[in-house]
C-alpha cells in the first residue's frame, strides 16, 4: 500500500505541476492585440546609441513584469486556461492526500 501511495503522490505531483504550469502560462500570455501595441511602442522607442538600449531594455523589461496585472484581465476570457488551473489544482490536492499515506504509512 505504501508503495501505491508514493508511485500516487509522484504522478499526480508531476500532472499538477504540468497542468498549473501551463494554465498560468496560458493566462499570463499576452494576446495579439497585446504584442501588436508592445511592437508598436517598442519601434517608436530611439534605436542607436547607448542610452536609447538602456531605455529598450527598461521598457522590455516592464512589459515583461506586467503579468500580475494580465492575471485579471485574461482570467474570465480564457476559459481553456482556467480549466488547466483547476485540474493541475486538483492534482495536487490528490498528491497531497496521497502523500499522506505513503509518509505515514498504517
Amino acid at each position: 500500500m505504501n508503495t501505491f501511495a508514493l508511485i500516487i503522490t509522484c504522478f499526480a505531483g508531476l500532472f499538477a505541476f504540468a497542468f498549473l504550469a501551463a494554465g498560468c502560462m496560458s493566462i499570463v500570455a499576452p494576446d495579439e492585440d497585446e504584442s501588436a501595441e508592445n511592437r508598436r511602442k517598442l519601434a517608436e522607442l530611439p534605436s542607436r546609441g547607448l542610452a536609447a538600449q538602456i531605455q529598450r531594455y527598461c521598457y522590455s523589461r516592464y512589459l515583461a513584469s506586467r503579468y500580475l496585472s494580465r492575471i485579471g484581465s485574461h482570467w474570465c476570457t480564457r476559459p481553456q486556461a482556467r480549466r488547466l488551473v483547476w485540474i493541475g489544482l486538483v492534482f495536487f490536492v490528490t498528491a497531497l492526500i496521497s502523500g499522506q499515506f505513503a509518509a505515514f504509512p498504517r
